[in-house]
């Protein structure tokens, strides 16, 4: 249950959510590293456009302390 739910409003075009899910709307997957130069904290975002509707599928790298891959599958919000 989340007690303190995201409120929903238009994001701007050059907000960190809008820039990493321009880099995931090709389908093709993409390693963390992409998104770290957007951002740091890119997991926050990758967990918002999550709850936004978007299905993006985390690929994880065998091995210990392994950055992932993701990869966007659908989305159900028009960008």
């Amino acid at each position: 249950v989340n007690l303190f739910p995201r409120k929903k409003f238009m994001k701007s075009n050059n907000s960190y959510e809008h820039r990493i899910l321009t880099i995931l709307l090709d389908g093709q997957i993409h390693h963390a590293s992409e998104f770290a130069k957007v951002t740091h904290r890119f997991n926050v975002c990758m967990q918002r456009l999550r709850e936004d509707g978007h299905n993006i599928k985390t690929l994880p790298l065998e091995g210990r302390n392994k950055p992932a891959s993701y990869q966007l599958i659908s989305t159900s919000v028009t960008v």
